[in-house]
């Protein structure tokens, strides 16, 4: 099982030059371009230790040992992977800290050297590159995934009714753990508004993603995200979580209040 990570929040240094070695927040794996990676740890005080990987075929290119003193900055250390040749590093794909479970992930995958496995990985750097590119911003559009806030019920241009919410556990068969959290969502009929006339999906979510990304993944068969219609912990939202087990009483109110005919199945 896979559950996603606490979110307390460290106070870090804003860019990946000024961490400072003598910390354990740096570990982790980051990219050296679409195709390579490097993996940071610490391997004893004053020691750093940095292996390269290519992702093409999963092959260790370079593995070497980097001695620092104390009040060091990562910038050294990120200048001495680049003097080997192996380019710049461009962003962070996970940290051995927070994320473990998508550390491990590369680890397996890095380790078994399958090529769909390691195009996963080539596609994450893509998504983590291009983060905050999206047509589908504005207050709905801009909320946290990795916040509780956003789940509850939204009106799809389509006539359609989206139902999603946290799902704080998943099996790796659903999910693995290259993900940082997941969405389970259902598209609902309103002329057949039941859980069981629904199957549910899964969104996996990266730290930093919005509901706009996941509102993208639906837009080419739903259409674009219109209104909320009700959010969690409303008494809207409790009415419309009974509609959706049956309820006919909870649905003839919640249709008075949106305007909209949610015909229930019993």
């Amino acid at each position: 099982m896979c559950a996603r990570r606490s979110k307390k929040n460290t106070v870090r240094p804003k860019g990946i030059s000024q961490q400072i070695l003598s910390e354990d927040y740096w570990e982790g794996y980051y990219a050296l371009g679409d195709n390579t990676v490097v993996k940071c740890t610490d391997k004893e005080e004053g020691c750093a230790e940095a292996a390269v990987f290519s992702l093409a075929n999963g092959a260790e290119k370079e593995r070497f040992l980097f001695r620092y003193e104390p009040g060091a900055q990562f910038s050294p250390l990120a200048d001495e992977i680049a003097s080997r040749g192996h380019g710049k590093i461009i962003l962070r794909i996970s940290d051995a800290a927070e994320q473990p479970d998508r550390d491990e992930a590369i680890d397996r995958i890095l380790e078994n050297k399958e090529r769909f496995e390691l195009l996963r990985i080539q596609n994450l750097i893509r998504k983590l590159r291009t983060r905050g590119i999206n047509v589908f911003g504005g207050p709905i559009g801009g909320q946290d995934l990795f916040e509780d806030d956003y789940e509850g019920f939204y009106l799809l241009s389509d006539g359609k009714i989206l139902y999603c919410r946290d799902r704080p556990v998943w099996d790796e068969d659903m999910m693995d753990g290259l993900v940082d959290g997941v969405v389970s969502y259902y598209i609902l009929d309103p002329q057949k508004f039941s859980i069981g006339a629904a199957k549910e999906e899964c969104y996996g979510s990266l730290r930093g993603d919005r509901f706009s990304d996941l509102a993208e993944t639906l837009y080419k068969d739903h259409g674009r995200v219109v209104s909320a219609l009700a959010k969690h912990g409303t008494e809207l939202f409790t009415d419309m979580r009974k509609a959706l087990g049956g309820d006919s009483h909870a649905a003839a109110v919640a249709s008075h209040r949106l305007r909209i005919n949610l015909c229930v199945i019993n």
